[in-house]
This record gives C-alpha cells, structure tokens and sequence, in this order.
C-alpha cells in the first residue's frame, strides 16, 4: 500500500508566506524610490534605507526566534526571484538610471535579513551581487554561530571582502 502524501508544515507555509511579502513590498518599494529618484536621489536613498530597516524590524518582531535562520533562506530566495524579474524588464527604450534603480532596491532588500539575532549563513548559497551585501554587514551578524563563506572568492574584489570579513569578526 502507496504511502499518503504528507501535508506541508504550517511552518514552511508561514515562511513561504513571508518571503512572497517581502518579494511584494520589494516591488511596490521599487516605484516608489523610482518616482522619488526622478526628483530627488538623497530623498529616494533615505527611503529605501528607512523601508529596508522597517521591514528588517518588522520580519524581526513577528517571526519567532527559532525560524530566524530558515526565514532568512526564504527572504533571500524570494529576493533572489525579485532580482530575475528586474533583469527581466530591462527595456532598452527606457533610461538606464531607471533599470538602474530598480535593480538597487532590489539587490539592498537582501539587508532585511541582516539581523543580531541570526546564528548561521551560508554567504556562497547566494548569487555574488547578494554576497557583496552580506559581506559588506557581517559587522552586524554579532550573534552568528556559523559562517560559510565557501571558497573565499566572493565575486568583484577579493581584497574588500577580506576588510569586510576582518571588521565582522573584530566586532
């Protein structure tokens, strides 16, 4: 007799849940800091700064404590599908400072996950434009219990991942 399929843990539907709301801000965040690009860049740097941490903040004080490590593979891999359907609509006919901007609010939505309270990461699980930023705030994982950074070539410039990784582990 065929074993019965088991139902998905509500956990893994919660974080699934959670990771499509931070692709779905992520995508309502991008127009908004393009609309306030045109204008303003400064103004539209510290929007995206002050979103970035709300939501950091937010996932942070409704998750609990022992999902923090799985939630941030969600997020990540959710933010991972935001950056493919940003390269995705690159259009040609539209200015390269628009594509521009999109693709950072993008790729600086993988700081939501930066969080004290973390304990493992696996830096070489991700794409190298999402390491840079993890690299770039491993000062600011001071509760991590494992780090893999995989073969130490972190993608642009080897010498800067190595100051990032020095400052991360002196604090």
């Amino acid at each position: 007799m065929p074993h019965k399929n088991q139902p998905i843990l509500l956990q893994e539907l919660a974080l699934k849940s959670v990771g499509l709301w931070v692709k779905t801000v992520g995508q309502d965040l991008i127009h908004v800091v393009c609309l306030i690009n045109q204008h303003d860049h400064e103004q539209g740097s510290l929007v995206l700064k002050n979103m970035i941490q709300w939501i950091n903040e937010t996932l942070y004080a409704n998750v609990p404590w022992y999902l923090f490590d799985n939630m941030a593979v969600q997020v990540l891999s959710s933010i991972i599908d935001l950056i493919q359907e940003t390269k995705a609509s690159y259009d040609q006919f539209l200015p390269m400072t628009l594509f521009l901007s999109r693709m950072k609010v993008a790729v600086n939505l993988t700081e939501v996950v930066v969080h004290s309270h973390l304990k493992q990461i696996h830096i070489l699980n991700w794409p190298k434009i999402m390491r840079h930023i993890l690299n770039q705030n491993l000062y600011r994982l001071v509760g991590l219990e494992q780090l893999n950074l995989g073969s130490g070539s972190c993608g642009w410039d080897t010498s800067e991942v190595e100051k990032y990784i020095l400052s991360g582990v002196q604090n």
